[in-house]
């Protein structure tokens, strides 16, 4: 998911009633009205964080069939087809096992500044988010020359079953303003967050059989597989103070829909969505403890046919004395398109200027870590 930085992941990816003034622009603009005695002016240079899932064995597989073919190809050279014989059965089976096989890389980075003004917040900030998914689309073809004894090692050469790599990179340079009303004994903030989005698509095919992930995303950047377009958007948040130690938030992330084309490789193209996406959230603060959940109010869709995801997520904090926090967090997909994940991360604040948080994530097959750089005054 697009974060924060490094304090609300580890929270379990939280903070639209929970983060701090000088990160709440890039997840609830409202949130940049907390109260700090410690600070007015906070800025965040840089945060970054890096995920990475390969569905059951993704890679793995995809190497083993690799060598299995190698073998077969290289008896079949040595003029033994009994031996390439025998093998086929397995080969086929490989190829067979990696049919509609999933995996994915996400990665965040973002600076931005918060500036207290006369009854008003500003910020300003930028940030960048990476999506990419690994998807593969078997040939039944191929199954057919695998295990024909008559095909050669010629014919193993040119499987048509392939890899897609899909990616799209989101530039957003933000400007966030917010401003607190009082309500009866309550207080509540208001805050928007236009936007200017460049978005590049990226959309690059191999063989199965040729498949190697490193050479995959070192070709992110070739002119043939890309594609970009621009396009504007906008982001609304409320924060209300129920009383000292609860607070609650909602906020919508791109307010206005925008769909995003790749170009064609091999025939296939996918499209990128950027659509609304409304999370409420709730928070409790006290003692030097914070306890914090948010819940997506719909699901979203990025990639055509990747599936959709909407999060439920939690999350705790330890702060002692200002210098030190612990925390931890847990994230489910209500659609089970992501994998449940842990969070686990440490903040350091000496003089409660400096602040130095990371993060790390663990799931099935899936693992993560950040970190941000912030300064408060």
């Amino acid at each position: 998911a697009q974060t924060s930085g490094a304090r609300d992941l580890a929270m379990g990816g939280t903070g639209v009633a929970s983060s701090k003034a000088y990160t709440a622009l890039f997840v609830n603009p409202a949130r940049m009205t907390e109260h700090s005695e410690d600070f007015d002016f906070g800025l965040v240079l840089p945060f970054i964080d890096v995920a990475a899932r390969a569905e059951e064995g993704l890679v793995d597989d995809a190497e083993a069939f690799q060598d299995t073919l190698e073998e077969v190809q290289d008896l079949l050279d040595a003029g033994d087809p009994v031996g390439a014989d025998a093998l086929r059965p397995q080969l086929a089976d490989q190829l067979e096992a990696l049919d509609n096989r999933r995996g994915n890389v996400s990665a965040n980075a973002g600076i931005g500044i918060v500036l207290p003004f006369e009854g008003l917040k500003v910020g300003v900030g930028a940030r960048a988010f990476l999506d990419a998914q690994v998807l593969t689309a078997i040939d039944p073809d191929d199954l057919t020359v695998i295990n024909d004894p008559n095909s050669t090692s010629a014919d193993l050469d040119n499987l048509q079953s392939e890899v897609f790599v899909a990616a799209a990179g989101v530039t957003e340079i933000a400007l966030s303003l917010a401003k607190e009303f009082s309500v009866g004994e309550t207080s509540l903030s208001v805050g928007v967050t236009p936007k200017l989005q460049q978005v590049e698509t990226f959309n690059y095919a191999v063989s199965i059989a040729d498949f190697d992930q490193d050479d995959a995303f070192d070709d992110l950047d070739d002119e043939q597989y890309r594609n970009d377009d621009s396009g504007f958007n906008v982001d609304l948040g409320l924060a209300m103070s129920l009383n000292d130690h609860i607070s609650g938030g909602l906020t919508v992330r791109n307010l206005v829909s925008n769909d995003y084309q790749t170009v064609a490789t091999n025939g296939r193209t996918f499209t990128y969505t950027v659509e609304p996406q409304a999370t409420a959230g709730l928070a409790f603060q006290g003692a030097g403890f914070t306890a914090t959940a948010d819940l997506d109010l719909n699901s979203v869709s990025r990639f055509s046919g990747a599936g959709g995801s909407q999060f439920a997520r939690a999350g705790l904090e330890f702060d002692a004395f200002g210098w030190l926090q612990l925390r931890a967090g847990y994230s489910i997909d209500l659609e089970d398109t992501q994998p449940e994940l842990l969070h686990a991360g440490i903040g350091i604040s000496p003089f409660e200027v400096l602040h130095i948080d990371v993060v790390g994530l663990l799931g099935e097959d899936s693992a993560g870590a950040g970190v941000q750089l912030s300064l408060t005054f």
